[in-house]
């Protein structure tokens, strides 16, 4: 093989290897929706929260934080409603994660809440207007009924408490039902569709019945916008352009030069 045959070979893989690589880092959708200041309504609990959304490939990612404290049982989180453009059919139950979980005893990382949760769609959080998701663990108004519910009784157990209420391996609330989570639990939603997230509300206690409304945060799009089409979206690795530049403007030089042999 000639010396121009070796080097448009190795200029080949070169171009080759650099759109495998950027190839390999899918981009998630992203915004985030927070509550600062506000007072949990029958508590004497203020709420300082966020609800991350992040779209995938026909699944939703949904992971609420709470910093505050949880004193009681009326402020315990039970329950988050969202409004979107598009209405899948979610798998039940959704898959649920606890950064930590609090058993009434001691403290522990990354529980499996799966099954203390149950997802409905074109469900109203009180006697209210309907939105398109709901996601409880708590069986409140005959919206999400007790036996649903594969693990906890549908009261205000696998619930979420604030982070601020735990210190070291102790937990000082007065929620009557544990295991729940402590400061951040994550939801993940199949055969999610739609392309736009609004009007989050945050749900608290056994009854769902005390709501409080979250704001898009300064950062975020107003909406989220998913990928038009069915996979994800594609950026190039740093590495990856650098090795497409080698490779074109050898190319390039190449087209210039008559090659022989």
């Amino acid at each position: 093989m000639g010396h121009c045959n070796v080097v448009k070979s190795a200029l080949f893989v070169g171009v080759v290897a650099g759109f495998l690589l950027s190839s390999a880092m899918p981009v998630l959708a992203s915004s985030v929706f927070t509550a600062d200041g506000e007072r949990i309504p029958g508590s004497e609990d203020t709420l300082n929260a966020s609800a991350t959304f992040e779209i995938g490939e026909k699944t939703l990612s949904v992971t609420i934080s709470s910093l505050g404290r949880t004193t009681s049982s009326a402020s315990v989180m039970t329950g988050i409603y969202f409004n979107t453009d598009e209405i899948g059919t979610p798998e039940q139950p959704p898959t649920v994660t606890a950064e930590q979980s609090w058993d009434g005893k001691s403290r522990s990382d990354k529980a499996d809440f799966t099954g203390g949760w149950q997802v409905r769609t074109d469900v109203a959080p009180t006697d209210g207007k309907a939105m398109s998701y709901g996601i409880a663990a708590a069986s409140g108004k005959d919206a999400f009924a007790a036996e649903g519910f594969k693990q906890g009784d549908g009261s205000e157990d696998y619930g979420l408490i604030g982070a601020e209420t735990c210190r070291g391996e102790t937990c000082d609330t007065k929620v009557e039902a544990p295991p729940v989570a402590v400061g951040s639990i994550t939801f993940t939603l199949d055969n999610f569709i739609g392309k736009t997230i609004d009007s989050v509300v945050l749900v608290f206690n056994n009854t769902l019945s005390s709501i409080v409304s979250l704001k898009l945060s300064a950062e975020s799009s107003p909406k989220i916008a998913a990928p038009a089409f069915a996979g994800p979206v594609l950026v190039p690795e740093p590495s990856a352009m650098a090795l497409l530049g080698v490779g074109l403007a050898g190319l390039g030089w190449l087209r210039r030069r008559r090659c022989k042999g």
